[in-house]
């Protein structure tokens, strides 16, 4: 279920209000001119103040525009540049300071003061967002004493649902329902209309109604209508609106009911984040045998200096992209298929004191390096158990922080599978999405069969009602192309949390 189709890219733009205060200590000349460069990313592409000359205590202030994304890796970069009056490119400009601000850190803060290098200045960052969040309303819609063509020919009827023009009193359709064949009485399925796109987010605004007769092979003909505000319509229940004729020579087409009706507010991605949403981080681990001893050079563990292997890499990547927006959780790690301390266990915790907690990413890429004197590489390979830990951390929670990210890195097929994705199904309406990277050259086509979008299903063969889990390959992307791996992994995260949260916290607009 994707919810993102409700939003444009111009709804999750955030405003972000930049001041720099300049020191006056320092080796900051007060009769120089200074100016701040604000990069994203590094791009080449830059925002850059109006420059102060002159003055005693200078403050700066610029706004930009950013869409931010969860599945990619996005840097403020705040450069703090002594001008000078002859023009010149800007890398070519005296740095005084600068700092590198992720701007999860800034969305998830709403809003960050930092110190630059050198302690030139201070910069302070606000957030701001014109609307949070956008109305849809959603619908069920039945019929009932459709007009026939004649005594034995019934219908085709089809709805739709019209917005009038401004500046006219023409209707538009804006969204249509399937046909339903020669019937003068049924209901057509759930429809989801962003308010955005059938009143402007007014929710005074009428919307029409309309029903018309659409046969396979013949002309489409206008049955009736019926109007009601946006604001009527998200109260009604087994409302029976009686269409008007389009015909005048008809006295009576028939009557709509709308079963239910809803009107709730979909937040954007700061909407969410400004609700309390938090994505936190897991990660459970595969030291099977088949990884081979950790100091053999081929070894998927094996790792030289400056180099790490596709597990560190695939880690850093994700945990990366995660730990802005966790606002200082606690990062929590497993291993499997070994034996820890001669014990074999499945869910071992990475920590060599056995507590779960790691503060952030760097400290979950230590306690990886420091455990391969604790364990021995074994076998089968299970991912229920470290599974089920990661579940247990989140289960029955409503808060929006504890939202999980759950990565497991397999060098094998789990000989759990069937096992671990009925856990799934059980666990599909907890605050978890998962994250499955194949490391290695085993075959997983039967992980990629399974999670394929869409079509992931119990061992009963029934459809998960969310969207949970995702399977990728490493060896798809390779160490220079770990930006597209975290992209895809984390793509669908944002819209899985979005469901997540719409079921467990209430958003129903007033």
């Amino acid at each position: 279920m994707s919810f993102s189709r409700y939003f444009k890219d111009d709804d999750e733009v955030v405003q972000l209000s930049l001041s720099a205060h300049i020191f006056t200590r320092g080796n900051v000349r007060q009769t120089t001119g200074c100016a701040c460069a604000i990069y994203i990313n590094d791009d080449p592409n830059y925002f850059i103040t109006e420059s102060a000359w002159s003055t005693k205590k200078p403050v700066f202030t610029t706004k930009m525009q950013i869409i931010p994304k969860l599945s990619t890796p996005q840097i403020l970069r705040v450069i703090l540049l002594e001008m000078t009056p002859t023009i010149k490119p800007i890398e070519e400009y005296t740095k005084f300071g600068e700092a590198r601000i992720p701007l999860g850190r800034v969305l998830v803060s709403n809003g960050v003061a930092v110190t630059l290098s050198g302690a030139a200045a201070e910069v302070t960052i606000q957030v701001s967002q014109e609307s949070t969040g956008r109305g849809v309303l959603s619908m069920i819609v039945a019929f009932y004493n459709m007009p026939k063509d004649h005594w034995l020919m019934k219908n085709y009827p089809e709805l739709h649902i019209c917005k009038q023009d401004s500046d006219s009193s023409h209707w538009k359709s804006v969204r249509s329902t399937e046909v339903i064949k020669r019937q003068d009485a049924g209901q057509w399925d759930p429809i989801s209309i962003p308010c955005r796109s059938i009143c402007n987010n007014d929710y005074s605004k009428k919307i029409r109604f309309k029903v018309v007769d659409h046969p396979d092979d013949g002309p489409v003909v206008p049955i009736g209508y019926a109007d009601a505000s946006v604001q009527d319509v998200s109260q009604f229940r087994n409302r029976v609106l009686t269409l008007t004729p389009y015909n005048p020579k008809v006295a009576r087409c028939g009557n709509l009911i709308v079963r239910a009706a809803t009107l709730i507010e979909r937040l954007t991605f700061y909407g969410q984040l400004c609700k309390g949403l938090r994505f936190n981080f897991a990660c459970a681990i595969d030291f099977a045998s088949t990884n081979r001893p950790a100091r053999d050079s081929k070894s998927l563990h094996y790792t030289t200096f400056g180099q790490d292997n596709a597990y560190q890499a695939t880690i850093n990547a994700i945990g990366g992209a995660i730990e802005p927006y966790s606002d200082g959780h606690p990062f929590h790690a497993w291993g499997f298929a070994a034996k820890y301390n001669r014990v074999m266990s499945q869910n071992f915790p990475l920590t060599l004191d056995g507590s779960e907690d790691l503060q952030g990413l760097k400290a979950l890429q230590n306690a990886y390096w420091n455990i391969f004197e604790s364990i021995v590489f074994d076998k089968p390979v299970l991912i229920v158990p470290s599974t089920q830990m990661a579940i247990n951390r989140v289960k029955g929670s409503k808060n929006p922080g504890d939202y999980l990210v759950f990565l497991i890195l397999l060098a094998n097929v789990p000989d759990d599978l069937e096992e671990f994705i009925d856990l799934l199904y059980q666990s599909q309406m907890e605050p978890i999405s998962v994250i499955m990277v194949g490391i290695g050259d085993a075959d997983f086509s039967v992980l990629e069969q399974s999670f394929e979008t869409g079509k992931l299903v119990n061992s009963s063969g029934k459809s998960f009602d969310r969207d949970v889990a995702v399977f990728l390959r490493f060896n798809n992307f390779g160490m220079n192309g770990l930006t597209m791996l975290m992209s895809s992994a984390l793509f669908s995260i944002p819209d899985q949390a979005m469901h997540w949260f719409e079921v467990n916290i209430e958003l129903v607009s007033s």
